[in-house]
């Protein structure tokens, strides 16, 4: 399998009182069941940033299904708090045949918890 070298980051902001977790394990789950790359980063996307074009990180996605094959789940890795307001979550989303390592920024405020950023490699030092 070729390696997947593309690191892809982009600002992504959710306007939900749920947790992070919950944000990416809800979005996987929608992202599984349709069978369609680009719902795991609509399910993140606030509605504000609907005219954002993600269209490089679903190009991303669709390219990893095509080497890996479909996905069949998601794994918390590890949890690393930077400060009172910001953590980064590490995980893995397991495909087919391969697994693909991410890292979601998570940013609490007043309003609850974002997901800010993500970062998605073949090469776990790489998110790590």
């Amino acid at each position: 399998m070729k390696k997947l070298l593309m690191i892809l980051s982009l600002m992504v902001f959710t306007s939900t009182q749920a947790s992070a977790d919950d944000l990416l394990n809800n979005a996987f789950a929608v992202y599984k069941s349709s069978g369609k790359s680009n719902t795991f980063i609509n399910q993140l996307i606030n509605p504000y940033l609907k005219n954002v074009d993600f269209g490089m990180l679903n190009l991303f996605l669709g390219q990893i299904e095509t080497q890996c094959g479909k996905p069949s789940s998601i794994e918390d890795l590890y949890q690393d708090k930077i400060s009172k307001q910001v953590t980064h979550m590490y995980f893995v989303i397991n495909y087919e045949n391969c697994p693909v390592f991410g890292r979601a920024t998570k940013f609490k405020n007043t309003t609850g918890e974002k997901v800010t950023t993500l970062i998605f490699n073949g090469d776990i030092d790489v998110v790590m």
